[in-house]
């Protein structure tokens, strides 16, 4: 997967054999549910991760820290969600958003 922006960011890490995960606003017991936006995540796959990261705004997100809740390893005193303006995300070097527009 590959994430960049205008700013400078150009991010690449791998998600082979991970699960999305698609949270809504209406949350089943025991799920975590966004608020007031849908939202869909995917942890990379632990080391995969390089590349550059520009945080300036609002969506998407990246989340930095404890991973294990959202199917990943890592655990962490805290986990960060980081913020940027006008994103590029590429799958398997497709390009599914760009900027607001959701292109898959």
């Amino acid at each position: 997967m590959r994430l960049t922006s205008p700013r400078g960011t150009d991010l690449r890490f791998g998600i082979a054999g991970r699960v999305a995960n698609v949270l809504t606003n209406i949350p089943n017991p025991g799920e975590l549910a966004p608020v007031p936006d849908i939202e869909v995540n995917v942890v990379p796959v632990t080391g995969s991760a390089e590349g550059t990261l520009i945080f300036d705004a609002s969506v998407p997100y990246v989340g930095i820290g404890t991973s294990h809740t959202l199917g990943g390893e890592v655990v962490a005193p805290t986990h960060y969600d980081l913020l940027m303006w006008k994103p590029t995300i590429a799958v398997d070097g497709r390009i599914v958003q760009r900027d607001k527009e959701v292109l898959a």
